[in-house]
């Protein structure tokens, strides 16, 4: 649609945020608090700009259609610099609420403490498969739609994020995360972390949490892993992470035909 094209050419200086954003609809409403790492600064400051592009826009468009949008569009622009084409499903019709229609204290009990799909919190795996059933994941969507968030840089601080090129759709955490020259140990100073360190020099490389080194631990997730972390699984890896990523962000669509 036009509408649409013309949206997504206002989203060049706002795409990071809006990864950010909408990965909160991934995980949960993002903490009301500032800071923390829970990524709520992020999406206050996506929303300031998506406020602007709202007034500025001349129809009829809700600010939940528009962080829909401009994620939909990071994502593309992010397995376009990965070499890949793909392109993630977007439906119009949300609305908005205001603040005088929320009930703010009842929505509060809903923050959540811990995120695994952003790293947030001490999550644990058994938390991680908890909210992928919530969400109606199936395992290969939960090992795929994590593995995208880590290598588009969705996580608290930089644990997790298995790759020299945050931002760039690519099947490096993967890659990384199975690497035999890597081994495991647990970060010394923090219970809730791994440092991955180069078996030739002892060197930390990586950092990650327990729910992402599950998927190199459970027998059933590494096998999606190692399919995922193929040479030639680019092209297959960015086309089921827009599908996944697509199906989150409907999630809350009982409008559509299902």
């Amino acid at each position: 649609m036009q509408q649409e094209a013309d949206m997504q050419t206002r989203f060049a200086d706002v795409r990071d945020l809006l990864q950010k954003c909408s990965a909160m609809h991934v995980g949960g409403a993002a903490p009301a608090q500032e800071g923390g790492d829970g990524g709520g600064t992020d999406c206050r400051d996506a929303k300031t700009k998506l406020e602007e592009i709202k007034a500025g826009f001349g129809k009829d468009v809700s600010i939940a259609d528009l962080i829909v949008l401009g994620g939909s569009a990071a994502v593309e622009d992010a397995a376009k610099k990965a070499g890949v084409e793909v392109s993630v499903p977007f439906f119009p019709g949300r609305t908005d609420a205001t603040e005088e229609q929320t009930d703010v204290a009842s929505f509060a009990v809903l923050e959540p403490k811990v995120d695994p799909f952003r790293n947030y919190g001490a999550a644990t795996p058994h938390q991680m498969v908890d909210k992928a059933h919530m969400l109606g994941l199936t395992a290969p969507e939960m090992t795929c739609l994590l593995g995208g968030m880590r290598v588009l840089g969705v996580s608290a601080g930089s644990t997790g994020v298995l790759t020299a090129t945050p931002g760039t759709l690519t099947n490096d955490f993967y890659v990384n995360l199975l690497d035999m020259a890597t081994t495991w140990e647990l970060n010394a100073d923090d219970a809730a972390v791994y440092d991955g360190k180069s078996l030739a020099t002892g060197e930390t490389k990586w950092t990650g949490s327990q729910c992402d080194l599950v998927f190199g631990s459970n027998s059933e997730l590494r096998a999606i892993a190692e399919h995922y972390g193929m040479g030639d699984m680019s092209p297959v890896f960015c086309a089921d992470f827009a599908a996944a990523f697509g199906k989150v962000m409907n999630n809350d669509r009982f409008d559509l035909a299902r």
